[in-house]
């Protein structure tokens, strides 16, 4: 879905002309594709930010990760943190 206007309200969540929007992968106007999830950045299968000039950026539950460089160290990270998570 293409959105124009994507900002952050009050609470840090992304919106669209003053609404919060929905869980999903959007695509901006520069071509930039985000991933969100409970309003904030989140994608457990890769960056949850790509933009069209290559670069990525790896988010999970609106925490960026930028420490982690390609898909593959993603995976293992998303992994680590769900088995950590399980442990408590």
């Amino acid at each position: 879905m293409k959105v124009k206007d994507l900002d952050f309200n009050e609470e840090g969540l992304l919106q669209e002309n003053g609404r919060t929007i929905e869980d999903g992968q959007y695509t901006l106007e520069d071509g930039t594709e985000i991933w969100v999830q409970n309003g904030g950045y989140h994608r457990e299968d890769g960056p949850a930010i790509m933009w069209d000039n290559g670069s990525n950026a790896y988010w999970l539950n609106d925490i960026p990760y930028p420490q982690i460089q390609n898909d593959v160290l993603w995976r293992i990270e998303v992994h680590r943190l769900k088995r950590k998570q399980k442990e408590k």
